[in-house]
Formats: C-alpha cells, sequence, structure tokens
C-alpha cells in the first residue's frame, strides 16, 4: 500500500501538470479552468486512495470488478 506522503507528492506534481496543460493547451486562458483542472488533480489521488484503504484494496491496481466488454457472440 502506499503511504501518504507519496500520495500526497504525486498529488502535487499531478497538479502542476494539469495546470501547465491547460494553461498551455485551452483557449481562451481562464485562471478559473486553471484552478478547477489543478484542485481536480490534486484532490483526486487522495480520494481515491482514501477509498481503498477504506475497503481493504492493497494491490496498486485495485479497481470494481466490472466487465466492459464481455466475451462471445450475442444471441438474440
Amino acid at each position: 500500500m502506499l503511504s501518504w506522503s507519496t500520495i500526497v507528492f504525486g498529488a502535487a506534481l499531478s497538479a502542476v501538470v494539469a495546470a501547465a496543460v491547460v494553461g498551455v493547451f485551452v483557449r481562451p486562458r481562464q485562471v478559473s479552468d486553471i484552478v478547477a483542472a489543478a484542485l481536480g488533480a490534486l484532490l483526486g489521488p487522495p480520494a481515491w486512495n482514501a477509498v481503498l484503504r477504506d475497503v481493504g484494496g492493497s494491490d496498486f491496481f485495485h479497481d470494481a470488478p466490472v466487465a466492459v466488454m464481455t466475451a462471445g457472440p450475442r444471441r438474440v
């Protein structure tokens, strides 16, 4: 399981990258858009890791067991 310091550091880096990407590529440039992207990138990883810790997810890649695409032919 990742430590909280690693999670926070990764979230901070994500926020910086998100702000930079939005600031460079989104036109017209608005501070509110840049701040929203940075806040989302900053708050998302700790929130997801808090959920994983609460439900006992011990793996790095731990998601809900949902089949996105089912295998096999469709029968009508």
